[in-house]
C-alpha cells in the first residue's frame, strides 16, 4: 500500500495501482516485471518505477495511450494555425477548413491551396514555445476543476497528492530574492524564478491556477503531460536506462529498456539526452533542471554558461580502483579549448559565490 498526502491529510491509497489500471483500461500496457513505489520510503512525493525482475534491452516497459495524456485541445474549424507544408519542414500559415474526429484536418493556405488529411503532429497553434504552455496549462486547470468528473481523474488525483512549491518560481518573495542573489548575473539561467502564470499567460491570481501551470513546467514534455512516464526521474550516465519514441500530441508514448535492467533498478529518463531533445544536451544543464524541475541534478552534471562566449563542461565523480565512487570530481570540457573569456566568467562566478 502506498501512503500519500492528499489535501493535507494522510490516506492509504495506491496511486500507482490506480494509474496502471486506468492506463490498461484505456488500451495501454504496463510490464508485469515493473512496480510503482516510493524511491524514498519516508517521502510520499517520491513515487517512481522499479524493475521487479530482469528486463532485456529493447523490452517494452509500458505504453501510455494518447487518450491518457493531457495537452491543449486540438484546433477547431476556422482556427488560424501553422502547418508543416506537405511534411517538407516548411511551416506556413493556414486556416482549418475541416476538423475530423480522427484527429486529421483539411486546411487552406494563404495562397489558396488546400491540403487534405493533415495530421495533428503537422499542425501548430502558433503559441510561442516555452516551458509553460499556456493552452496546456489552461486545459489542466479546467480538468482539475472537474474533479472526479474529469476523464483524467486517476492522473489528476495523483497530481493533487504532490506537494506544491517545488520550483523556485513557487517560492516566497523572500526565497526568490535570495536565490536570485545567489545566482547573480554571471550564471545561467538568470530567470531562475521567472515562471509566472499571471505574467506569461495573462492568468488569474488564484494560487490553484498558478500551481497547476507550474506542473506543466515541471512535468510536461513538448506540451504533453504523460502519466506514469512523468514518474521517471532524470539521470544521465550509466543509470539512464530507458528510451522513448518522440512525444507528440495524440500519439501513444512507448517506453523501452535502452539496456539490460536488473531486478531492483529504478527506471530513469533524461530531460536533455532524450530521443527528441535535439540540441538540448548543449543548451540545457544542471541550472536549467533546477529552474524547471526544482531539484539539483545528481552527477554527472552539465554546466553551460551561454553568454557572449559559450563555456560548457561536465562534472562527474571519479572512480576508485575497487570500482566504487570517490568524493573527488572529474571535469570534462565540452569544447576542445574553453574560451579565455568563458574562463573569466567562471572565475567571476566563483568569486561571487564566495
Amino acid at each position: 500500500v502506498t501512503t500519500t498526502i492528499v489535501n493535507g491529510n494522510e490516506h492509504d491509497f495506491d496511486h500507482g495501482k490506480a494509474l496502471i489500471d486506468w492506463v490498461r483500461n484505456k488500451g495501454g500496457s504496463f510490464n508485469k516485471k515493473l512496480e510503482i513505489r516510493r524511491s524514498d520510503p519516508n517521502d510520499p512525493d517520491s513515487l517512481a518505477v522499479f524493475a521487479k525482475e530482469r528486463l532485456a534491452a529493447a523490452e517494452l516497459l509500458f505504453e501510455i495511450p494518447a487518450a491518457c495524456a493531457i495537452t491543449s485541445d486540438p484546433p477547431k474549424q476556422d482556427d488560424e494555425v501553422f502547418v508543416n507544408y506537405k511534411k517538407e519542414g516548411e511551416w506556413l500559415e493556414a486556416k482549418i477548413a475541416t476538423a475530423y474526429p480522427d484527429g486529421t484536418f483539411d486546411v487552406w493556405y494563404e495562397s489558396g491551396e488546400m491540403e487534405l488529411g493533415v495530421t495533428r503532429a503537422d499542425v501548430d497553434d502558433g503559441e510561442e514555445s516555452s516551458g509553460m504552455s499556456c493552452t496546456t496549462a489552461q486545459k489542466l486547470i479546467d480538468e482539475m476543476r472537474l474533479g472526479e468528473d474529469s476523464e483524467f481523474a486517476p492522473y489528476l488525483n495523483y497530481l493533487r497528492s504532490q506537494r506544491t512549491g517545488k520550483l523556485p518560481s513557487a517560492w516566497s518573495n523572500a526565497g526568490k530574492k535570495l536565490i536570485t542573489k545567489i545566482v547573480g548575473t554571471a550564471a545561467v539561467p538568470e530567470d531562475v524564478a521567472g515562471w509566472s502564470w499571471q505574467s506569461l499567460c495573462n492568468g488569474g491570481a488564484d494560487p490553484f491556477e498558478e500551481n497547476a501551470a507550474l506542473l506543466i513546467v515541471q512535468r510536461a514534455q513538448n506540451d504533453v503531460m504523460v502519466p506514469i512516464f512523468d514518474m521517471l526521474q532524470h539521470r544521465n550516465g550509466k543509470l539512464f536506462n530507458t528510451k522513448t519514441n518522440p512525444i507528440e500530441k495524440e500519439e501513444n508514448v512507448l517506453v523501452q529498456a535502452s539496456r539490460l535492467i536488473e531486478a531492483g533498478e529504478q527506471l530513469f529518463t533524461s530531460y536533455n539526452f532524450c530521443s527528441d531533445c535535439g540540441r538540448m544536451a548543449m543548451e540545457y544543464g544542471t541550472p536549467e533542471l533546477f529552474r524547471d524541475g526544482g531539484f539539483i541534478e545528481p552527477y554527472p552534471q552539465r554546466w553551460i554558461f551561454e553568454q557572449e562566449h559559450t563555456t560548457a563542461f561536465e562534472l562527474n565523480r571519479k572512480m576508485n580502483a575497487d570500482g566504487t565512487l570517490s568524493n573527488e570530481l572529474d571535469i570534462m570540457w565540452l569544447q576542445v579549448f574553453p574560451p579565455r573569456e568563458g574562463l573569466i566568467i567562471l572565475e567571476r562566478f566563483l568569486k561571487h559565490l564566495h
